[in-house]
């Protein structure tokens, strides 16, 4: 009896009787009522805002540890998750796939609710641990080389004391306020000089801090945490010693190539230099080695990572100064190694929504800082992404 509908009619006066029957058809189209005395144009808000909804969310999990893994290629920072997957009894891979999600039609709306990512185990990586630089000899026997030389430092986690002894290629020795004394062999992360191919070859480079009140300033090992505030990076460079040097031999000083790639950027970022070429230079009458300093603070830290999703429609992105289109900058707000549970803060009414299109696979990637792939060591990530589907097509006329 509930879908039994009466007219309001008796509420009405006698005098209304006279009314135009247009009137009449208006007042009872607009009072309605249900046996239960819920008017029908209520009934209907409310069976809408529950069950027909003209607008739906659906939100969807993702986690990297549900997909094939044991191929070569498969990086956490950039896979593919397919919803309308099928599995074959044939197929062993298969089995070790759960892409139970359906194929989303009329999406209008995509955002990123919260993630679980981890910050890169070490914060020199594959993404900021090679250095580029070319030699340049000046003379009356200076003959051009334009090679370009590449320091590579092994992936670890560092602290300042570590970068500054990094350079030295040797674990033997080291160069410390012109004294040379014996590296701890704690110190096992170290570079590779592509130009020292075993032939004994002495041409390096070594590092100190300063600060702008102490020049060539070291600090100890045991306080380096302390003592860090204002401290910058002096980087000198030694090239090959002759046996039998003369007065006509070429000077010969390092251009670093800070700006050649985006790894060459994020090492500059690290070591405090701008991402730009830097030439070293002689200091006073010390011909022995040329120099350079920083131009801010070294920075060992990982700032955040752009979630990109190539599927999803600009319109509800944001442009990065790299000119990605990112779903959501994550801010690294945990410690190196550590799992960051991030949650994405928004206003739910300030949504930018996108012609109706259909979601049958997402390309999740994650970029670092310097437009690198974001190194995860290929840790699993999770995500939870909220879906928006238009049911009433009628919205869109």
């Amino acid at each position: 009896m509930d879908n039994t509908f009466i007219n309001d009619t008796y509420l009405s006066d006698s005098d209304d009787s006279s009314s135009s029957s247009d009137n009449s058809t208006e007042y009872i189209d607009r009072d309605r009522f249900f046996l239960n005395m819920i008017k029908e144009h209520e009934y209907e808000k409310n069976r809408n805002k529950l069950f027909t909804k003209g607008i739906v969310k659906k939100n969807i999990v993702i986690d990297s540890h549900n997909y094939y893994q044991a191929g070569s290629n498969f990086n956490t920072s950039n896979f593919d998750v397919v919803f309308d997957y099928k599995k074959t009894s044939e197929s062993n891979v298969s089995s070790m796939v759960t892409t139970n999600y359906d194929i989303y039609s009329d999406v209008i709306g995509f955002r990123l609710l919260k993630t679980t990512i981890r910050t890169p185990p070490y914060n020199v990586n594959k993404t900021n641990n090679i250095i580029k630089y070319k030699r340049i000899l000046t003379g009356t026997n200076a003959v051009p080389d334009n090679t370009i030389y590449t320091i590579t430092i092994n992936p670890g986690q560092y602290d300042i004391a570590n970068l500054r002894d990094v350079f030295q290629k040797y674990e033997g020795v080291t160069v410390n306020n012109s004294q040379v004394s014996s590296i701890n062999k704690k110190y096992t992360q170290y570079v590779t000089y592509s130009q020292h191919d075993g032939s004994g070859s002495n041409e390096h480079f070594t590092g100190e801090f300063y600060s702008t009140n102490v020049t060539n300033m070291t600090l100890p090992d045991e306080n380096i945490n302390d003592d860090v505030k204002g401290i910058k990076f002096l980087l000198k460079y030694s090239p090959e010693a002759k046996t039998n040097p003369s007065a006509e031999d070429p000077a010969i000083t390092a251009e670093i190539l800070w700006d050649y790639d985006n790894i060459t950027r994020g090492a500059a970022r690290l070591f405090g230099f701008l991402p730009k070429s830097v030439k070293t230079v002689f200091e006073g009458s010390d011909s022995a080695h040329s120099e350079v300093y920083s131009n801010r603070l070294l920075d060992i830290s990982t700032h955040y990572a752009d979630l990109v999703i190539p599927e999803i429609p600009s319109i509800a992105c944001k442009r990065n100064s790299s000119g990605r289109e990112i779903i959501e900058r994550i801010q690294m707000k945990a410690g190196h190694g550590e799992y960051l549970h991030y949650r994405s803060v928004f206003d739910n009414e300030d949504q930018n929504y996108f012609s109706p299109i259909k979601l049958h696979r997402l390309n999740i990637q994650l970029w670092a800082s310097n437009n690198e792939l974001y190194d995860t060591n290929n840790s699993d990530v999770s995500f939870e992404f909220e879906i928006t589907m238009v049911k009433d097509k009628k919205l869109l006329m």
